[in-house]
């Protein structure tokens, strides 16, 4: 059986607050991510609410930076911090994962009822099988073990990117851009499957593919309404190991990457602890002779892929070159990875989801870039007195209005 860490309850000190540097607040990233005892304790300084307390079995830790700064925001995370390798959403135990969203619900109610909110976001990122050296410097989950949902909000509307001028990173660039393989993989495989999966869930008139990704209106009044059926909760399970599905067979067909072996280590990693199973998940993925995987990719129309599908991979094939051949922004992520967010817009009253692809490394995906948005937050940084106040009395409202709810 997987073994449950307990996790010490922290106050909320000014310490957690006044200044984030790494001197006092160790950031967890990817590669120190892979203990689930460095996890613990890297984000416990940041807990404000733990197992039990608000009828969460996950512990709850604020943002030390929030998004873009404003001090009646909030942006909250929610992680398993137990030793299992959990680093996705159909990995996660049905009744587990739909307690945890139900939580995230009574925090997306908070941010609807009790805040000044213009809108609300939901979101998380995810590559279980993209690990290695390159994969840790443009990652599309800065957890690489843990799977972890942000939930946030918008005080005012969000300033879109003017990608031609924004200081930000270029990883963050190509994610908010996007290009013309997001929009092939969104058109040819993420939207039959948010069709699939989402069923009644979503409104499938209104599916649409731009350079990001898809999008799609969701079926329910509120956010906070999604986040509380477990139906929704099963379809993210369901679309996400269509996914990964399909991001194996991806990587199998063009790469000598053994994967019944790589499975079975993530299966025991998820019943017994993560120790041993990433040297094996770092390794780069050797891409087959051409002749080889062009064969290989042919068989996946056997296996039920649309023949768009598989005729935009093998116009692809002949340009794959192996890592040491190519630039780092050309580099194909191994496992392929993808970011999810859901919205709402509290004036328009519109709900919706967008999913964006990850193909290449480099390309630093994230919840907020999918949306098109740019964190401009700086990660070294201190907050005025008058700011320290503010957030603490948000998220002391928060817990109690959450406890409340549970």
């Amino acid at each position: 059986m997987p073994v449950t860490a307990e996790v010490r309850t922290v106050p909320l000190v000014e310490t957690s607050f006044v200044r984030f540097t790494p001197d006092e607040i160790p950031r967890v990233r990817q590669k120190e991510s892979m203990s689930a005892q460095t996890v613990r304790e890297g984000f416990t300084p940041q807990g404000f609410a733990f197992p039990g307390e608000v009828g969460n079995p996950w512990p709850l830790f604020q943002n030390l930076s929030p998004y873009n700064g404003r001090s009646n925001e909030v942006a909250v995370v929610t992680l398993d911090t137990s030793d299992r390798y959990l680093p996705d959403p159909h990995r996660v135990p049905a009744k587990e994962g739909a307690a945890v969203m139900g939580t995230i619900g009574n925090i997306v109610q908070f941010l609807e009822e009790e805040l000044p909110s213009h809108s609300v976001y939901v979101g998380y990122n995810w590559s279980p099988r993209a690990y290695g050296v390159e994969e840790y410097k443009g990652g599309y989950a800065s957890l690489t073990s843990k799977f972890h949902v942000h939930v946030w909000n918008l005080a005012d509307a969000p300033e879109m990117v003017s990608i031609n001028h924004e200081k930000i990173s270029d990883g963050a660039r190509w994610a908010i851009q996007g290009d013309k393989y997001k929009r092939a993989v969104a058109d040819l495989l993420l939207m039959p499957l948010v069709a699939h999966h989402g069923a009644n869930l979503i409104d499938q008139s209104s599916l649409r593919v731009d350079e990001r990704g898809v999008v799609a209106k969701l079926n329910y009044a509120r956010l906070s309404d999604a986040m509380k059926d477990p139906e929704f909760f099963a379809f993210l399970q369901s679309f996400d190991a269509d996914f990964d599905r399909a991001a194996r067979d991806v990587t199998e067909a063009t790469t000598l990457t053994e994967f019944e072996e790589l499975d079975n280590a993530m299966q025991y990693a998820f019943e017994h602890g993560t120790d041993g199973i990433f040297p094996m998940l770092e390794q780069d993925p050797v891409l087959r002779p051409l002749s080889e995987r062009t064969k290989k990719l042919e068989e996946l129309r056997e296996k039920g892929y649309p023949v768009e599908f598989v005729d935009f991979l093998k116009g692809v094939n002949p340009f794959l070159k192996n890592r040491d051949k190519v630039k780092e922004s050309s580099w194909i992520r191994k496992g392929l990875a993808y970011a999810f967010v859901a919205s709402e817009d509290l004036g328009t009253g519109q709900v919706e989801i967008r999913i964006s692809p990850g193909i290449f490394v480099g390309d630093r995906g994230g919840p907020v870039e999918t949306r098109g948005i740019a964190i401009k937050r700086k990660e070294v940084a201190e907050a005025t007195p008058e700011e320290i106040q503010q957030r603490k009395a948000n998220l002391a409202k928060l817990k109690e209005y959450m406890a409340k709810a549970a």
